[in-house]
C-alpha cells in the first residue's frame, strides 16, 4: 500500500497547487505581469494583462482531468496492492474467498482470458491456481469508466469497503459520477472546454475537489484494514 499512498499523495498536491491558483485567479481578479517586449517602454517596466473568462472556464475544465487523474491512479494502485499482497504471501485461487473466486471464474469465459492463461502455462508459469489470478487482475484494468457505482460492484467481487464512511454522505459520491462523465465527455470530444468550464462555478469544482480527494483517502484506508486482515480470503489468519 506505500506505493499507492505515495501516488494518492503525490496527485493530492499536484491538484491542491492547481485549485490554489485557479481560485486565486477567479477570487481575487488576477492580471498577468508581462515584461515588456525589448525597446518598448521603461527599462523593467511591466504591462499587466487581463485574464478573460474564457481562459477561466478553460481552466475549470482542466480541473476536472486532474481530478479523474487522481481518481483512476488510486483505483489502479489499489487493485495492484491487492495483487502484490496476494504474491507476497503465495496466495492463490484455492484460498479466496467465494465472491472472489466467483468473480475469476466469470472471467474464464472470456476467450483472451483464457488465452492469457494457456501461454502463462506453456511459458512453464505459474502454476494454474495462480495463472488465474494474474489473468484476473489483468481483466480488471479500468480506464475511462471509474466513478462510485463501479467501485461499489468492484469491492463487493473482492469484499472491500468502497469508501463508505459516516462523515462521507450520499451527496459527497455524486461528484464522482461528475467528474467521470465530464472527462469522458472532455476526453472524446463530445464537450468543449470552454462549455464545460462555463458551466461550473468556483465554488462548485472546489466542492467537487475537496469530496473526491476526501473519497479516496478512505478509499485507501479501507483497503490498508482489507489487507491487513487479508480480506480476500476464504479463512483469514486467525479466523480458523
Amino acid at each position: 500500500m506505500l506505493k499507492a499512498r505515495e501516488v494518492y499523495e503525490t496527485r493530492v498536491e499536484e491538484i491542491d497547487i492547481y485549485f490554489d491558483f485557479l481560485f486565486k485567479v477567479v477570487d481575487r481578479s488576477a492580471q498577468l505581469s508581462l515584461a515588456l517586449p525589448f525597446g518598448e517602454g521603461a527599462p523593467g517596466e511591466r504591462e499587466l494583462v487581463h485574464i478573460n473568462s474564457s481562459l477561466i472556464d478553460t481552466l475549470k475544465a482542466n480541473g476536472f482531468l486532474l481530478l479523474y487523474n487522481i481518481v483512476e491512479a488510486s483505483v489502479r494502485q489499489v487493485l495492484q496492492a491487492i495483487r502484490n499482497d496476494m504474491q507476497k504471501y503465495g496466495h492463490h485461487f484455492d484460498d479466496l474467498h467465494d465472491d472472489l473466486q466467483h468473480h475469476f471464474a466469470t472471467l474464464m469465459k472470456d476467450d483472451d482470458i483464457r488465452g492469457r492463461i494457456r501461454k502463462q502455462r506453456m511459458d512453464g508459469r505459474p502454476p494454474l491456481a495462480v495463472a488465474i489470478i494474474n489473468a484476473g487482475f489483468e481483466a480488471n484494468k479500468i480506464g475511462g469508466n471509474v466513478h462510485y457505482g463501479e467501485l461499489e460492484k468492484l469491492a463487493k467481487k473482492f469484499g472491500f469497503n468502497p469508501g463508505k464512511d459516516p462523515y462521507l454522505k450520499e451527496y459527497n459520491l455524486a461528484p464522482l459520477l461528475e467528474v467521470k462523465n465530464r472527462r469522458n465527455d472532455l476526453a472524446h470530444g463530445s464537450l468543449a472546454f470552454l462549455a464545460c468550464g462555463s458551466n461550473v462555478t468556483i465554488d462548485q469544482i472546489m466542492a467537487i475537489k475537496v469530496s473526491v480527494v476526501d473519497y479516496l483517502g478512505v478509499l485507501l484506508d479501507n483497503i490498508e484494514v482489507y489487507l491487513s486482515k487479508k480480506g480476500y480470503l476464504a479463512t483469514p489468519p486467525g479466523a480458523a
